[in-house]
């Protein structure tokens, strides 16, 4: 896995990702990433970078792997490298991923498909400010992680017609966005482009000094955080438009539609129909879990809780009779449960790409199998509940007893 996304990820839910219920969280993370770019004098350019310490280190102007991962043993192993090419092949992949190398900048026309298949390396696409608005859909559906936007012409001050440059892309895409510049934005500036939709800058060592770099990564890390009337989501997210057929609520004890193997690929997360066995799930939720953000009874407002509160009442998960000594716990054993599920609807909702590639790793390692269409329930699957039993019992469609039609005369 890229310790660069990983970065992105702690930066874009604005805290460290930790496990537990209730746990303190105290690292900080930047408001953005500083990406460090060597184009040119590569010796000295990565033993400045080695000084400063960015999220990750970028070379271009070099093609041989071998020379970039020598390069690269100057940062002293602690920060992730990557380099840029004009044009990348499989075989060319493959030998970055064997060097360590932990992100690549692709382009669009140079770049095979097998090239960007790597699991292991970020990809960023270099794209050009001139892609017509009606093109971005395409680029978003691409096999890649972040986009790589030119602003390297921006001259003090930033303009609002360069924020709607980049506005352009990040409402239409779901990758994250990296912006290049060639002088370090002043603090409204970092400001303005974070609530835009930037999650990380890529700045030319060897057109700033190392105080000019120090000072900009000192700037990122005191960032204030993200204001909730910005105006403006941290992660755009555009749920699947389904139609009534394909509901669930209109499903009953239908199977899956279509066919196991021909489903599009883990990049679609196209997951109708699809169960992970037990084990998975447990590992899967327990991951999600540890990316969510005050995960305790007291971290929802206290008008949602109630919300939840009589979602439960509805549902009958209330206890009738307060009095009783276990109520009080049941109580809160539910309003537990019904708070991860809120807490996982935001994390889908301000980090999807988080979700994406969590689930993305669980079907890869664990598999999946359709959901078994009958509504018959027999000993053996009840030994495996999570993935046998709990799913089909989603698909049933009850029926209220005054809607069931009478029983045979004398039955």
């Amino acid at each position: 896995m890229s310790k660069f996304l990983d970065r992105l990820e702690q930066i874009n839910l604005g805290t460290t990702a930790t496990m537990g219920f209730g746990v303190s969280r105290t690292q900080k993370p930047p408001g953005m990433a500083l990406v460090g770019l060597v184009s040119g004098g590569h010796a000295k350019g990565i033993q400045s970078l080695a000084k400063a310490g960015p999220d990750a280190a970028l070379v271009s102007g070099l093609d041989d792997p071998a020379a970039v991962q020598e390069l690269a043993n100057g940062l002293g192993g602690e920060t992730p490298w990557g380099v840029r090419l004009p044009s990348l092949n499989e075989e060319q992949a493959q030998a970055l991923e064997e060097g360590g190398c932990d992100l690549v900048a692709l382009s669009l026309q140079g770049t095979t498909v097998a090239a960007a298949a790597s699991e292991n390396m970020a990809r960023v696409l270099c794209v050009g400010l001139d892609v017509e608005a009606d093109q971005l859909p395409a680029i978003g559906a691409l096999p890649v992680d972040a986009l790589l936007l030119p602003m390297g012409d921006v001259a003090a001050p930033w303009t609002l017609q360069d924020l709607a440059a980049i506005a352009k892309f990040s409402r239409r895409v779901s990758q994250y966005i990296l912006v290049e510049v060639s002088q370090p934005p002043g603090q409204k500036e970092l400001e303005a482009l974070r609530n835009v939709g930037v999650h990380g800058l890529v700045l030319d060592v060897a057109a700033v000094k190392a105080k000019e770099l120090a000072a900009l990564k000192d700037a990122l890390q005191e960032m204030p955080a993200r204001s909730p009337s910005a105006g403006t989501a941290p992660r755009p997210w555009c749920p699947r438009q389904r139609s009534p057929a394909a509901s669930p609520l209109n499903q009953g004890n239908r199977g899956p539609s279509v066919a196991t193997g021909d489903r599009p690929n883990s990049e679609g997360l196209d997951l109708e129909g699809l169960v992970l066995p037990d084990q998975g799930i447990i590992e899967l939720a327990d991951k999600l879990t540890g990316y969510m953000t005050e995960i305790q009874l007291g971290g929802v407002p206290d008008v949602i809780g109630q919300v939840l509160d009589d979602f439960l009442e509805q549902c009958g998960s209330m206890p009738e009779d307060l009095t009783e000594p276990e109520a009080f716990d049941e109580i809160t054993r539910n309003q537990l449960a019904v708070t991860l599920a809120y807490q996982l609807g935001r994390l889908e909702g301000r980090s999807p790409q988080v979700v994406r590639r969590l689930v993305q790793q669980a079907l890869k390692k664990w598999g999946s199998s359709p959901v078994d269409p009958s509504p018959d329930i027999s000993d053996d699957d009840l030994e495996s509940p999570k993935e046998m039993v709990y799913p089909r019992l989603r698909r049933l469609e009850y029926v209220s007893p005054e809607d069931e039609p009478p029983l045979p005369h004398g039955r």
